[in-house]
């Protein structure tokens, strides 16, 4: 996915969360970004989500 569709992406999901008064850190962002650009496998996204829920 090209980065200005990963940055639009998130944009709007972050948008669309707002409006239902969720709101997420820059943490949990960058490890949105780093999935869809590929960087990190499906499974070390859910490890290092579960992660951060047990924080």
């Amino acid at each position: 996915m090209p980065k200005r569709s990963i940055e639009e992406s998130i944009r709007r999901a972050k948008a669309s969360n707002a409006l239902e008064g969720l709101h997420s850190t820059k943490e949990q962002d960058e490890l949105v970004k780093l999935s869809l650009e590929g960087k990190i496998t499906h499974d070390d996204f859910i490890k290092k989500v579960l992660e951060l829920t047990n924080e």
